[in-house]
């Protein structure tokens, strides 16, 4: 790769980070219903890692009520 093309690369992966920490940021503020329903539409939408992020998020709030029930 180019040296402009090295620090497009990087620039761009600073980027993702920052929004990815800023996603995170977001999540901690939404109550627990509007996690719910941000995550159904991020599944609709086929946004996968935005629903794991949503899951992992309504798990460590509270583990028990998100389980699945066994059959």
């Amino acid at each position: 790769m180019t040296e402009a093309g090295d620090e497009a690369y990087t620039e761009a992966l600073q980027q993702i980070e920052g929004l990815k920490r800023k996603v995170h940021e977001l999540v901690e503020l939404l109550n627990e219903e509007e996690l719910i329903r941000l995550r159904v539409r991020a599944i609709k939408r086929g946004l996968t890692n935005l629903s794991v992020t949503l899951s992992i998020e309504l798990n460590r709030r509270d583990p028990k009520h998100h389980k699945r029930p066994k059959e």
